[in-house]
């Protein structure tokens, strides 16, 4: 509010001129900023897929050395010489004809094995020698197999073997090994083509790499199909790619290309330079042209402005000329059609005042009759309030009137058992028998009680009568949380779960989650009275003693879902997440007898009770009925079998499709 007060102090100029410019220019750094992020993204896509084809090339460069390593020792393997040697383990002509070829094809593990496995040759880089490698490969070799891979130690070593086997006349008689270390001049050697590096790592220690800032670097390997990611090594950034090569005994070696954000960050810097300036041209363009529109349009709206003025001080006589043919001389085609109207009316108001002041008169009189009824609807509310409040303590005698006599019944019964235990008393008690005239008193008192009770059953007629006469007993539909009525009822019965001879009565509640439902509160907390405490007295005639049953009311609640949904639509918390309940299920069970079958076709007539005479009218689940069916268009079912209890089940729309005006 304070924003809208100073914006309407501006002057119309600057009213019109802000709206404009800053729509404009709201839109111009929209598509400038918009542009912007597109072109970076784009150029982080193209970073990232050159980085994606740098690791097939990478792939592709580790397949041809294994393929050269296997190759050159299947050529070893064929060597008529070295056969010979093995064959006569003669490891001085081995030596010489094994020594240059290792200098030649610059490998740094060269070995030849007899069928034992014992070394006849090995020429090896000096590191090699000392690590511990597998020797699984060489006795796979010894079976006859052909085979390449990595193979990997825990001191950051690795290797790319090639071994082959020796045979004469398919008699096996050793092995030839071949071996390229994994160092920085191997993977300087397969990045030899890109401008990116690249490091080797086994279990995040690093093994060797083309830069010399990884040196201190450690590498959690990503999830698998990852997407490139950057990271920070010493003070540069880097676009990370990982290669897993599988190696021997279920070890991995992991190649990171390395690709420098550098240019990137350069090339972002200077686009978003760019969009900076096309963002302050626009701006500059915006106030300008916001200018010039709001010039030529607030003249002619001032124009407008005074001859309003004008009409509304009453000047009719004056019409608005403006030249032109746009949407601002329509409007003053419209005053000056306007003026016409208000001429016209002026005249007609004047011949509607003389009409209004004989209504007034008629106002005058019917006053009189409005006063009346407001002091009928002020009795209606205090009749209303005097019956609540009657009504509070006469529960309170209907609900004590009854132990009032059991207690005064009890006391009578003690008193005359001492009269008829003892046959004398001593003075003081005979005198005081004598003085309150215990015979009287014993046979006038029940008489006093039964007057009570018809007084309260009189008063209890009245006030009925006077919430008839104050409409209480209507009601209206109104959302309202269907547990708090039937922890209202509950609360009302509670002396009922008591322990009746022994009769405990557990209560278990399976409340779900229900939304607030749309009903008539009073009457819907009426049917969980009238089926709860038939549950109870069905509970408490069952003649079974309490140690070997045990007597039990379960209430249940659950929302339940349009049956037009697709199939387990429901079973998943997903997908219910994003379905609205369209009824609410309220079961009410008990352990007792049952209903037989006979019966139960009947129990929802008017008048039909299995109660003694005095101790069921028939009325309460007929009444319980009405108000579910009719007046909730719900459902209202009774589930039981002899023997094995009985449940009532009441299904509420959330919704009433009419509504109470």
């Amino acid at each position: 509010m304070k924003i809208r007060a100073i914006y309407s102090q501006f002057s119309l100029r600057t009213q019109i001129i802000i709206p404009f410019v800053s729509v404009c220019l709201g839109l111009w750094l929209l598509g400038t900023i918009g542009l912007g992020y597109l072109f970076t993204d784009r150029l982080e896509k193209s970073n990232a897929e050159n980085l994606e084809k740098q690791t097939v090339d990478v792939l592709r460069k580790m397949q041809k050395e294994m393929q050269f390593l296997n190759l050159q020792a299947r050529l070893l393997v064929q060597n008529e010489q070295i056969i010979t040697s093995v064959e006569e383990r003669n490891n001085s002509v081995l030596l010489k004809s094994l020594l240059p070829l290792r200098f030649t094809l610059e490998l740094d593990l060269v070995k030849v094995v007899d069928l034992q496995g014992e070394p006849l040759v090995n020429l090896a880089e000096s590191s090699l020698i000392e690590k511990n490698y597998s020797e699984e490969f060489i006795l796979k070799s010894l079976e006859g197999i052909y085979f390449s891979s990595v193979l990997l130690s825990d001191n950051s070593q690795g290797l790319l073997v090639s071994v082959a086997p020796l045979k004469v006349q398919d008699d096996l008689i050793g092995a030839v090994v071949l071996g390229v270390k994994l160092s920085d001049r191997f993977l300087q050697q397969i990045q030899s083509e890109s401008e990116d590096d690249i490091a080797a790592f086994y279990n995040g220690k690093l093994i060797s790499s083309t830069l010399s800032a990884t040196r201190n670097f450690s590498w959690k390997s990503p999830p698998a199909k990852a997407l490139p990611q950057g990271i920070k090594i010493g003070l540069n950034t880097y676009l990370a790619k990982t290669i897993v090569v599988s190696g021997l005994d279920n070890s991995a070696l992991e190649l990171v290309l390395l690709q420098s954000t550098d240019e990137l960050e350069n090339l972002k810097t200077k686009l978003w330079i760019t969009v900076g300036l096309f963002s302050l041209i626009g701006g500059a363009i915006a106030i300008i042209v916001g200018t010039l529109v709001t010039r030529f349009i607030s003249d002619r709206i001032q124009i407008l402005t005074h001859y309003t003025q004008k009409l509304a001080n009453g000047e009719f006589s004056d019409n608005i000329e403006l030249d032109g043919d746009d949407e601002v001389t329509t409007l003053a085609h419209g005053f000056n059609f306007m003026i016409e109207q208000l001429r016209v009316r002026d005249r007609q108001i004047n011949q509607q005042m003389q009409e209004l002041e004989k209504t007034l008169k008629k106002l005058q009189e019917t006053q009189s009759h409005l006063i009346h009824t407001e002091k009928m609807s002020s009795l209606g509310l205090m009749v209303a309030g005097v019956a609540h409040e009657i009504n509070n303590p006469l529960s309170f005698i209907n609900g004590n009137i009854h132990h009032a006599k059991d207690y005064i019944t009890d006391l009578l019964e003690l008193v005359n058992l001492v009269k008829e235990k003892y046959d004398r008393f001593d003075s003081e008690i005979a005198d005081k028998i004598n003085e309150i005239d215990l015979d009287f008193l014993s046979e006038d008192l029940p008489h006093i009680l039964k007057s009570i009770e018809d007084g309260a059953d009189r008063i209890k007629q009245i006030v009925l009568s006077l919430r008839k006469f104050s409409h209480l007993d209507e009601s209206q539909i109104k959302r309202v949380d269907i547990h708090g009525g039937i922890e209202s009822t509950l609360i009302l019965l509670k002396n009922r779960f008591n322990a009746k001879n022994g009769q405990q009565i557990s209560l278990i509640k399976n409340y779900g989650n229900l939304p607030l439902v749309e009903c008539y509160a009073s009457q819907l907390n009426q049917v969980f009275m009238n089926i709860l405490v038939n549950a109870i007295d069905a509970l408490h005639s069952t003649n079974i003693s309490a140690d070997k049953f045990e007597r039990k009311i379960t209430i249940t609640t659950e929302s339940k879902f349009d049956s037009n949904l697709p199939e387990n639509a429901t079973n998943h918390p997903e997908n219910l997440s994003r379905v609205n309940p369209t009824s609410v299920l309220i079961s009410i069970s008990d352990n007792g007898c049952g209903i037989p079958e006979q019966i139960k076709s009947k129990i929802f007539d008017p008048f039909f009770t299995t109660k003694p005479v005095g101790k069921g009218t028939g009325l309460g689940l007929s009444i319980s009925y009405q108000i579910i069916v009719e007046k909730h268009q719900g459902k209202l079912e009774c589930f039981s079998e002899p023997g094995s209890g009985t449940t009532f089940q009441i299904e509420i729309p959330i919704r009433q499709r009419s509504k109470e005006k």
